[in-house]
């Protein structure tokens, strides 16, 4: 359900997505080494829950 909007909206917010979790996570700077790893995750996590906020409300977007 909505995967085609998630997709078209991490294409779109590729950057700005990224930062803005950055800003509350602090980029997750004192994990170290992987970093990227638990950054890359949240930005998945805010992606699936959008997804879920969506479905919720019974919200489908088609093509």
């Amino acid at each position: 359900m909505n995967s085609i909007f998630i997709y078209s909206l991490s294409m779109i917010l590729v950057g700005w997505l990224d930062r803005a979790v950055g800003v509350f996570t602090f980029h997750y700077k004192f994990i170290g080494i992987l970093a990227p790893v638990a950054q890359a995750s949240s930005v998945l996590l805010v992606m699936w829950y959008m997804c879920y906020w969506l479905y919720k409300r019974n919200i489908f977007l088609k093509l």
